[in-house]
């Protein structure tokens, strides 16, 4: 007996930052940036540089990054006349949101001082100019805002924009697999003849309940002629039927008894989310209104027989009634990010345990608790 199952599987942990910003703060920004844009509201130097002046002497400092990461650039003038790079010594200091502190020294290079280091994104910081020429130290601080914008709080709350700190937090991304229910491996029983002799009676049918202990079949031995009986190795339903009365019973097996008390369910997947499933993944199995969590066990790859479909087991727990056999499933997966990406066949799937792998994927669950949720 089979039944159609629908699983799901979720992924991993995330860093995530929420900023909710309605399109009235955006127009406020773009209107920022094209303000500051036009207005620099700096006096520039020859290379397109802010310039500092202090008495007779300027710095000019710039940004640069033309085919390099970015970079500072800086020159210097006396009168008006530009200083051999070698004749002077800069430092600068960033301090940016948050506390961080940047500070950059300079060495001659041609014409210009070059800052020591990348000048990394966003250039947004306020800035702490130092120089030194003929034993003189001259200092400039500025703001170098780009992309800032500032609201009130009454401004905030008024256009419903709520920010949050940037911090590792939990996204739960899953899987919906569908498949079925199939007996537990240890819960099926294959009853043969213990010696070889002629079929005189069956009292088990198909489809019925048994217990342990109960009569199934009289034989007759060959040998001794005498009868004996078979009993029951276990509690269970009778799926297969092999043998009548009046028959030869040899080797083959004349019964088959599987406990559905324990089941896995066995889940497609599809290639490209194989590779997310791994061991210890949780998984959710969903069934006429009943839901049971588990987990993948292990993966035995090569069970597969269609190239471009994964199977995956699971199992629950059940009662006879809830997860039976037969019936429609669905099961939910979670997947783990960072996974090594293994491929493979045959997913065993227990509570709290869980796997994948292979050019297919089956999946074993075995019992896990079962809950209440719809």
């Amino acid at each position: 007996m089979k039944t159609f199952i629908n699983a799901i599987v979720a992924l991993r942990t995330v860093p995530v930052l929420l900023v909710l910003l309605l399109s009235l703060v955006a127009g406020a920004v773009q209107a920022a940036e094209a303000e500051s844009a036009e207005e620099a509201g700096f006096p520039t130097g020859p290379h397109n540089g802010r310039l500092l002046v202090q008495d007779n002497f300027a710095v000019e400092l710039a940004i640069v990054e033309d085919g390099v990461p970015p970079e500072y650039h800086a020159w210097a003038y006396v009168d008006d006349k530009p200083l051999a790079s070698t004749d002077w010594q800069l430092t600068v200091t960033l301090s940016r949101l948050g506390g961080r502190v940047e500070q950059f020294s300079f060495t001659a290079t041609g014409d210009y001082l070059l800052g020591q280091g990348v000048v990394e994104e966003p250039h947004s910081f306020d800035v702490s100019v130092s120089a030194t020429y003929q034993g003189q130290r001259r200092s400039w601080q500025f703001e170098s805002y780009e992309g800032r914008l500032q609201l009130s709080d009454a401004l905030a709350g008024q256009l419903n924009v709520v920010t949050s700190v940037a911090a590792a937090g939990t996204l739960h991304q899953n899987i919906l697999l569908y498949g079925k229910t199939v007996p537990d491996p240890q819960g099926v029983s294959h009853v043969v003849a213990r010696f070889p002799g002629l079929i005189r009676s069956i009292s088990a049918d198909l489809g019925q309940r048994v217990r342990a202990g109960d009569n199934l079949i009289v034989i007759e031995a060959n040998n001794s002629l005498q009868p004996y009986t078979i009993t029951a190795p276990i509690d269970g339903i009778v799926i297969q039927r092999h043998a009548n009365p009046g028959e030869f019973a040899g080797e083959q097996p004349l019964l088959t008894i599987a406990d559905y008390s324990r089941v896995w369910v066995d889940l497609d997947v599809f290639p490209g989310d194989a590779r997310s499933i791994a061991a210890s993944q949780p998984v959710q199995i969903r069934m006429n209104g009943q839901t049971a969590d588990s987990s993948i066990l292990y993966l035995n790859p090569g069970a597969g027989d269609t190239p471009n479909r994964h199977d995956v087991l699971t199992g629950s727990q059940a009662d006879g009634t809830a997860f039976a056999a037969g019936e429609d499933r669905t099961c939910k997966q979670r997947k783990n990010a960072g996974t090594d990406g293994q491929k493979g066949d045959l997913v065993r799937w227990a509570p709290q345990h869980k796997h994948a792998q292979g050019n297919r994927h089956d999946a074993a669950v075995m019992p896990g608790q079962h809950r209440g949720r719809g």
